[in-house]
């Protein structure tokens, strides 16, 4: 099924795929319930393409964590980018 949708010339993807760098800081963790806790962060993105587009994301992010028998999974999270614009041409990365 992958190979004929990109097969289609529909499927986009970069070529070649963004650099790209994460920093993550100002973690504060809180417990909300038994086996749950908030994290909050603050990131910036560096994002790098064809050697002349640049973009740099900065926000916060707020993650509701839910401890399981094997490990922690993300219940919720929410990402408010300082920006109230984005000039990217396109936006292929999670925050």
């Amino acid at each position: 099924m992958r190979v004929d949708r990109l097969e289609t010339g529909m499927a986009w993807a970069e070529e070649p795929p963004s650099r790209t760098r994460h920093i993550v800081g100002n973690l504060v963790v809180e417990q909300v319930s038994e086996g749950m806790v908030k994290a909050k962060t603050a990131f910036m993105l560096y994002r790098s393409h064809h050697e002349k587009d640049e973009n740099i994301f900065a926000g916060s992010r707020e993650d509701e964590l839910r401890r399981t028998e094997e490990r922690w999974k993300i219940a919720r999270r929410a990402i408010v980018l300082d920006s109230s614009v984005i000039l990217a041409k396109n936006l292929s990365v999670f925050f």
